[in-house]
């Protein structure tokens, strides 16, 4: 990882090396501008791939002199409130040191405050249905680039 990411964009992993699925998309997740499509059982690393590439979108608006992530935002879409809520604690910790805002959009109500939210954040951690509402209702959303977008899905064995 030092080789790659500067250290203070190392601490956000808790780790020294990426597990086996994360090694697979590596490259394309830190060195290239390619779609990713990933799709793996619970517990094998997504979200790691995720901040990859939060980290090399980071990376790039560094290089082109824009502060943060400039006009662009991260949007994160989850089945769950809570889900968005336990994200947003883990990214807060990872990401608040280098000056990112994030926010979190759920819940059932479309208000001022939500859109002030929405246009000073730099990562969305929202549900379907809210972002849903959020886009059909507001033209803020318009004015950005929507650089990365993960969708989380829980499914049940069965």
């Amino acid at each position: 990882m030092s080789d790659v990411f500067p250290p203070e964009l190392q601490q956000i992993w808790p780790f020294e090396h990426f597990n086996a699925v994360q090694s697979a998309v590596f490259d394309t997740a830190v060195h290239s501008d390619d779609q990713l499509v990933l799709s793996a059982p619970t517990g094998c690393g997504k979200t790691a791939v995720f901040e990859m590439c939060i980290v090399r979108l980071l990376q790039q608006c560094a290089e082109a002199g824009l502060p943060r992530l400039g006009n662009q935002r991260v949007i994160y879409i989850a089945p769950l409130k809570a889900l968005c809520q336990q994200t947003l604690d883990s990214w807060t910790a990872k990401f608040g040191h280098i000056g990112l805002r994030l926010t979190e959009v759920t819940g059932d109500t479309l208000n001022g405050r939500c859109m002030r939210d929405i246009s000073g954040a730099d990562i969305i951690l929202t549900t379907p249905e809210k972002w849903d509402s959020v886009t059909r209702a507001s033209q803020v959303c318009a004015a950005y680039a929507y650089m990365l977008i993960t969708i989380e899905s829980i499914s049940q064995s069965e």
